[in-house]
């Protein structure tokens, strides 16, 4: 498809053809989302798994980028709240675009950051282990899994045992892709560790350097 449009040149203004954008630029940047037969097969297995292994009664919410719910299963006996913990942990993922257990480990190293986050998200986040992202065979986030119910790793697991089942992708799974699809090589969760300072200028004289109080 070409149209006109206005160019200036020396002053003036003159129609210039404008060139076709090729339709593979739009294809190729459309959006993908998860869909309600994907997030309901994430959410049995998980369940399923759950009872196969003994757990506590799960809670497991499947959301779409943006945070919007796309489905959620509460098992019989499970606590209240878990549809707020779930959605939460789901939350947190997207957010910080990475895992919510990756978040907790954020929390404890930054928590002055971590709580301005929580406040600006106006106390969505829950930065506790059993929130996953989940992404497709390109490796494109498509939404994002929360787990709630039984211990932190337990939740942790059965949200990539649900990801699997269903045929899609962790960050695990993409790691080879790295940035090109928004993730780190390095584990954002370890420290790097602090430049190592030379001796003081009298330890350096071959005086030993005293020490006071703290």
């Amino acid at each position: 498809m070409r149209g006109a449009c206005m160019e200036a040149r020396r002053g003036r203004w003159h129609k210039a053809e404008a060139r076709a954008v090729p339709r593979r630029f739009f294809e190729s940047r459309r959006m993908s989302l998860i869909t309600l037969a994907q997030a309901e097969r994430i959410i049995d297995a998980i369940i399923e798994r759950g009872l196969a292994l003994d757990l506590r009664p799960i809670s497991v919410i499947v959301v779409e980028p943006g945070c919007k719910v796309k489905a959620f299963k509460k098992e019989d006996g499970a606590s209240m709240i878990r549809f707020e913990m779930a959605f939460g942990k789901a939350y947190a993922a997207l957010a910080l675009g990475r895992s919510s257990k990756l978040v907790h480990q954020r929390a404890e190293e930054r928590p002055i950051f971590m709580r301005y986050l929580i406040a600006a998200s106006g106390e969505q986040i829950f930065p506790e282990g059993g929130g996953r992202l989940i992404r497709d065979d390109d490796g494109e986030v498509i939404g994002a899994v929360g787990v709630t119910g039984d211990t932190e790793d337990c939740d942790e697991e059965l949200a990539i045992f649900g990801i699997h089942a269903a045929g899609l992708k962790t960050d695990e799974d993409c790691a080879a892709m790295g940035r090109r699809i928004g993730l780190l090589k390095t584990n954002p969760g370890t420290r790097r560790p602090s430049p190592r300072r030379g001796p003081h200028r009298a330890e350096r004289d071959g005086v030993p350097r005293k020490r006071g109080r703290r």
